[in-house]
């Protein structure tokens, strides 16, 4: 077992650029396999290989015959009853794309191939084994966009290469509409906005931070229009002009109304509130999706709140 504590020489690192060039004779590739496997503790916690590394961090390289059990035993308890049962509902099926209902709890891939639990891609390849053909990454075949583990709602998977372009270049170039329904604590001043600040890593590299416009980060641009208020929260139609890693989350903490059962954003009070309703998912539903079809058709696909949702906005105040 090695030990190293992080002092200001290391501080600032990606984990997996520092071990390989402090233990060389593994590549970089090989430690971002070990530090997948939980073979590489930061401060006792399993991070990504991407983790950037600030003073006082504790690594542990421990072997991969004790990490092996470790991870399985930490993703087995971190793996909710819903993620295992949860169905995948197919919304249209076309012969170049499908678009799903993803369930909260169910994750879009795994970091591997097969993956070790539960995924959109793994769900949709056993159906449609041919989309195990496609896509930039072996591990997310067919993959050309994300929702959050947590969050619901629909989702476009390409059936063929032609489509699998089509729809990333249209990602790219932010031609494909999303709206989100959002459930968030408080009353907004204003029936509409705009939330414009830059989004980049936070400090200990585990979420995202909102800054100002002129602060470090890539550009983000979020708007939202309320649907309903009650005395201490608000429905909102969120739409995302760029798609930024937890975007709608992190902007709207940063205008101190986070999302209604997001922990990881929200402040000691609404995680308290949260563990009181007790919801076990973020509020937070992409219910509409449109894009061009291969023949320059604009196809749009909407669904309605899941109904656990729907039963909370019945309790509220």
């Amino acid at each position: 077992m090695r030990l190293l504590v992080i002092d200001d020489n290391l501080a600032g690192q990606r984990l997996d650029k520092l071990l390989a060039n402090r233990w060389p004779e593994q590549s970089r590739s090989e430690w971002q396999k070990r530090i997948e496997a939980g073979s590489v503790l930061v401060n006792g916690q399993i991070v990504k290989a991407h983790y950037q590394l600030i003073i006082g961090d504790k690594l542990k390289i421990v072997p991969l015959s004790r990490s092996a059990t470790l991870t399985r035993a930490t993703k087995l308890a971190a793996s909710t009853e819903a993620a295992a049962k949860a169905k995948l509902k197919i919304i249209a099926t076309e012969p170049d794309f499908l678009v799903v209902n993803k369930p909260a709890g169910l994750l879009v891939h795994d970091n591997v191939w097969p993956p070790r639990r539960p995924t959109v891609a793994a769900a949709i390849a056993k159906k449609y084994p041919a989309i195990l053909s496609l896509g930039d990454s072996a591990v997310r075949p067919g993959i050309v966009h994300r929702l959050d583990k947590d969050v619901s709602g629909l989702m476009v998977i390409p059936r063929t290469v032609a489509m699998f372009a089509y729809l990333k270049r249209q990602f790219q170039y932010r031609t494909v509409k999303k709206c989100y329904t959002a459930l968030v604590y408080g009353v907004l001043s204003k029936s509409e906005g705009v939330i414009n600040f830059n989004l980049g890593r936070s400090s200990d590299g585990r979420k995202m931070a909102a800054r100002p416009a002129n602060q470090e980060g890539k550009a983000a641009l979020t708007e939202y229009e309320v649907i309903r208020q009650w005395q201490n929260y608000s429905l909102l139609k969120v739409v995302i002009k760029t798609g930024r890693t937890h975007q709608i989350r992190a902007h709207l903490a940063a205008i101190d109304h986070p999302l209604v059962g997001d922990d990881w954003y929200g402040t000691n009070k609404t995680k308290l509130k949260n563990k009181e309703l007790n919801l076990g998912r973020v509020f937070l539903v992409a219910s509409e999706l449109s894009f061009l079809d291969l023949q320059k058709k604009r196809r749009k696909f909407t669904i309605r709140l899941p109904k656990q949702l729907n039963d909370l906005l019945k309790q509220i105040k």
